[in-house]
């Protein structure tokens, strides 16, 4: 043979070899069962870091990753729930952090589920439900420490996303004015952007606070005045205080609404209806009501004056919307704001106590009411019994009705 022939059979000799490696083998499910079989342990490699287990510990899981791992037969199935595997080392290998696994393990072994102190909450929770574990199978000890977290993790990524949110909604366009409009928006409504935008949230809180002493002090019977017909009138210097809050009320409503990005959504806000509810009733009594006319009292009313009357009891009802400048203190104050979220987010619990509340009352309403109704004690209707149950469960009782008898107290000491 020549030199050329031998090079040539060299590397048909050599070529043979490398073919089969760079196409390997699929095991045969016989040979997968097999394994199972010579060996009662096996490895799992999670991450890097190798745990040896008993087949049998995790056949008591059947329904999860690694008990579904124990019934698998053939190659397919075994990749469907693992990232590669070694039948010759008897190891299978799991690309998850291994942060988790040892409480995982510890589940198969006790068949409890605890939880670590140090875990990220919703880290684990991404780990049971790769490992194909239920949340039920949580222990009580753990549960409630659990659903604590929980709430709290996904109650701050809601305020930074509505963070995020507001800031990717607070297009101003690029029109010509978009840049003093973000200057006006950011002044009134955004009180950490600059001093000037602190004094003025400092200065709304201030007008805020007058405007509710005023309208509290203004009730005091020495301080009002009367007409000559003797219909109370305000008291002149208060009614100057209530006119200059309420021009910076207006003022600064209208700013906001001029500085707004979205002006539709602005007048949606609840915050912003509750700032026109609070100027209303000056301006429908300074517009509807004539608090000029007057008259001796001596001739008949007119039609005019009695439908200024009839405007009058309007009006007095709209009144009751001052009340609403209380809650523009939430406005300025991030713990308002903190307490109004928690009773968003925790209304469930609310409604329960609520729930709670009107069964229980209505239970002892009902004995309270069937036993004292020939005793002339109060309790005239199971409503009127309700009432009683209710302010002596919240407070201690204003002694108005009580019960007489002898059973009717032994179920009042019950509640």
């Amino acid at each position: 043979p020549t030199v050329f022939q031998e090079e040539e059979d060299a590397n048909s000799h050599f070529s043979m070899p490398m073919q089969l490696m760079s196409a390997p083998t699929v095991p045969d499910p016989f040979v997968i069962s097999k394994s199972r079989l010579l060996s009662k342990r096996v490895k799992l490699n999670v991450g890097g870091v190798r745990h040896e287990v008993m087949w049998s510990m995790l056949e008591q899981v059947p329904q999860t990753r690694l008990g579904r791992l124990v019934k698998t037969k053939t190659h397919e199935d075994i990749l469907e729930l693992c990232e590669d595997y070694s039948l010759v080392n008897n190891e299978y290998f799991f690309d998850r952090h291994s942060r988790s696994f040892n409480t995982i393990l510890n589940f198969y072994r006790t068949g409890k589920l605890h939880i670590a102190d140090e875990m990220c909450i919703l880290a684990f929770r991404q780990d049971l439900d790769y490992w194909g574990i239920d949340e039920s199978y949580m222990e009580s000890c753990c549960v409630d420490k659990y659903e604590a977290k929980r709430e709290g993790v996904m109650e701050e990524m809601e305020i930074t996303t509505a963070g995020l949110e507001m800031d990717d909604e607070e297009d101003f366009g690029t029109g010509r004015f978009a840049v003093h409009q973000k200057c006006l928006w950011d002044l009134i409504e955004h009180s950490e952007t600059s001093m000037a935008a602190q004094i003025v949230s400092v200065m709304s809180t201030i007008f805020v606070a007058i405007s509710i002493v005023g309208m509290t002090v203004n009730t005091l019977e020495g301080l009002q005045y009367e007409d000559i017909n003797g219909n109370p009138l305000e008291n002149p210097s208060l009614a100057l205080i209530e006119t200059i809050c309420i021009a910076w009320f207006t003022l600064e409503y209208m700013l906001r609404l001029a500085g707004a990005p979205e002006k539709i959504k602005f007048l949606k806000d609840a915050m912003n209806i509750i700032d026109v509810l609070s100027i209303m009733p000056f301006f429908l009594t300074l517009f509807f009501l004539d608090d000029n006319a007057s008259s001796d009292g001596s001739d008949p009313p007119t039609q005019d004056q009695e439908d200024e009357g009839s405007l009058e009891d309007v009006l007095q009802i709209f009144r009751i919307f001052k009340l609403a400048r209380v809650l523009k203190l939430a406005r300025h104050s991030p713990g308002l704001q903190a307490i109004a979220y928690t009773l968003k987010h925790s209304y469930k619990e609310l409604l329960l106590l609520v729930f709670l509340i009107v069964i229980s009352g209505f239970i002892f309403a009902s004995l309270t009411y069937f036993i004292e109704m020939d005793n002339d004690a109060g309790f005239t209707s199971i409503p009127a019994a309700f009432y009683w149950v209710v302010v002596t469960m919240t407070t201690v009782g204003y002694g108005d009705i009580y019960p007489t008898s002898g059973l009717g107290k032994l179920v009042g000491s019950m509640r």
